[in-house]
């Protein structure tokens, strides 16, 4: 239900913050994606720790490029 009592500056401040929320939870899912796909690369070619933390640092490089292009969009 819309209040009528807010402005249209409350409303643009409440659907920034969602963007910004569902931002962040997209980029643990990033995160999260590139650690699980570079372990599963570690067993697949037994490269133990490597694939790993690249698979680490590109979901994390690629949420965080996420963020940056939310919060300029905005």
């Amino acid at each position: 239900m819309v209040d009528p009592n807010q402005t249209s500056e409350d409303q643009n401040r409440k659907g920034r913050n969602f963007a910004l929320a569902l931002g962040a939870s997209q980029m643990g899912l990033f995160v999260a994606a590139g650690l699980l796909g570079g372990l599963w690369l570690d067993k697949k070619f037994s490269t133990s720790p490597f694939l790993g933390l690249v698979g680490l640092l590109l979901g994390f490089f690629s949420g965080i490029s996420l963020l940056i292009r939310l919060v300029k969009s905005k």
